[in-house]
């Protein structure tokens, strides 16, 4: 294996390339030695169609949900972000989205099965609105600051996120 450089950043790559195609995504330690990054992560969820394990994967496009038994059973699903959809009997769950520019934008999973039109520009947190009991808030991220707020246009509930302290540990 040789070290590659693509527009994704530095990769490794077969020497025997065309006929060989093997690629593997690799970090540095910091003591130089090389550390293959794992293609797959297992996941607590199973596939709808034949009840195998879902991992994830990560193609062009992000991350996303596959079945462990690729290339027989093709499922896949997009990631949620641990929100359910606000529209009433939709029955689906956020998840990061990209247009078709390119603009990060988060919308519902069950848009090609039910039609469900839900999005926003903003990212859904897992958090309760403290002032309407708002399922979720969003998160603005501008120049200014992180903002925090409502998803209901009638509560006018807004924040400064909590950013941690300098220095301090994160888990």
């Amino acid at each position: 294996m040789v070290i590659k450089w693509g527009r994704n950043g530095h990769f490794l790559a077969c020497s025997g390339y065309p006929e060989c195609r093997n690629t593997k995504e690799y970090t540095t330690r910091a003591d130089g030695t090389l550390e293959i990054v794992p293609s797959t992560r297992p996941t607590d969820q199973l596939c709808p169609v034949c009840g195998s394990p879902m991992v994830i994967r990560r193609g062009r496009f992000g991350e996303f949900q596959a079945c462990s038994r690729y290339p027989e059973c093709k499922t896949t699903s997009p990631l949620s972000l641990g929100v359910a959809c606000p529209k009433p009997d939709c029955g689906g769950y956020l998840t990061e989205k990209r247009s078709k520019r390119g603009k990060v934008f988060f919308g519902c999973s069950n848009y090609s099965r039910t039609k469900c039109d839900f999005v926003s520009w903003d990212r859904p947190i897992a958090q309760v609105c403290p002032k309407c009991a708002a399922p979720f808030l969003v998160k603005k991220v501008s120049k200014a600051g992180n903002r925090i707020r409502c998803i209901k246009p009638e509560c006018d509930y807004s924040a400064d996120e909590e950013q941690p302290e300098p220095g301090a540990a994160s888990a």
